[in-house]
């Protein structure tokens, strides 16, 4: 009886999941998009705000379901080193080929739909292209990925280092030795320089691992700790109500928001906090089947969409006749319809074929 309760209750977090992965998603297109309409719908500026929640959500839930396997492996494990292997290996093959493949592709656009100044490759390839500066224009969304990779190389070789008597405790110690690192290097950088725009901020990589761990502080309080799993259970609906002044803020234009340093500071732990009490307070809901069944094929394209489109928008504005007021909602439509085909052809004839073979070979 308590296997099958506890049986429902993982399908109901796992489907929970999905359905902010696939938000988080739409939201990015809906921002992205938004550039089809403005020049007939300048309000449609305001939906800028989906590019930058769409993409703290997306980090707050890498760092929950990473933060999961990290502890499962690491507890495993005979020592403090035997799960790291797999564990980067696995990692690399669920983002490395799919990265490597929308580079390229970038790369041999480059004189056509997307003209941008001829990139430094290597640094692309070894994800180093905005470690300590803002991210370079080439391959823009490739941002948030560097943020991601070093994410995944700093927290097992820091666990190796602070190891001492359990995987616990060395992950509590380099989670905080992430965040307070991450939230005082950008600190520091926006007092130092005080020129940054909040997108050079937004798009440096070592700035911003604390947005990534706070996903991994939620996993272990929500997974690994009952007195702290009660709390932020009855906390998450008021966490949740932080997205309504992070929304408000995030339509504001650039130029109020370059010009806030609490803002360039502040705004990221806000937003990740509450993505934070989003995903705890949707654990436990029951969702629709037939809203579930929708949208669990985009929650599984939402890699592949990430990386394709804005090679899609500007095909289209390469391709395309100008946008008119009648054909504007028809463009914008057409981008998203086409990212999300496009991205589930990508993801059934590449991505899926190598998890496969990942799942095969790495355990």
């Amino acid at each position: 009886m308590n296997s099958a309760l506890n049986n429902r209750g993982s399908m109901k977090s796992i489907h929970w999941l999905d359905i902010c992965r696939a938000s988080a998603i739409l939201l990015v297109l809906l921002s992205h998009g938004r550039r089809l309409l403005l020049p007939v719908f300048p309000d449609a500026q305001l939906f800028k705000f989906g590019g930058f929640l769409g993409v703290e959500i997306f980090f707050v839930l890498s760092g929950f379901l990473i933060g999961s396997i990290i502890i499962e492996k690491s507890s495993r494990s005979n020592n403090k080193w035997c799960w790291i292997p797999n564990f980067l290996g696995r990692r690399f093959l669920r983002t490395y080929p799919n990265y490597l493949l929308f580079l390229l592709l970038n790369w041999f656009v480059i004189d056509s739909w997307r003209p941008e100044a001829m990139p430094e490759l290597w640094r692309y390839m070894t994800f180093t292209q905005s470690l300590l500066s803002p991210h370079p224009g080439f391959f823009g969304e490739a941002w948030s990925l560097v943020i991601e990779e070093i994410f995944y190389l700093f927290i097992p070789v820091i666990m190796f280092f602070t190891w001492r008597s359990s995987a616990i405790q060395s992950l509590l110690v380099t989670l905080f030795i992430l965040l307070g690192f991450s939230f005082t290097m950008r600190i520091m950088s926006v007092y130092s320089y005080p020129e940054l725009t909040f997108n050079q901020v937004r798009s440096t990589a070592l700035l911003r691992l604390d947005s990534i761990m706070i996903g991994v502080l939620t996993s272990y309080l929500y997974y690994h700790s009952q007195l702290w799993r009660d709390r932020i259970i009855k906390a998450s609906p008021f966490l949740s109500l932080l997205l309504i002044p992070v929304v408000i803020i995030s339509m504001q234009p650039d130029a109020v928001m370059d010009k806030s340093q609490f803002l360039k500071v502040f705004l990221f732990p806000i937003a990740n906090v509450a993505a934070a009490g989003l995903l705890v307070f949707g654990m436990n809901l029951r969702v629709n089947d037939l809203f579930y069944r929708l949208l669990r094929p985009v929650a599984r394209w939402s890699y592949s969409a990430y990386l394709v489109n804005l090679l899609v928008l500007s095909a289209m504005g390469f391709y395309l006749p100008n946008v008119t007021e009648d054909t504007a909602i028809l463009y914008w439509f057409g981008f998203i319809l086409t990212t999300l085909i496009v991205s589930a052809v990508i993801y059934n004839v590449f991505e899926r074929n190598i998890l496969l073979w990942r799942d095969h070979w790495i355990k």
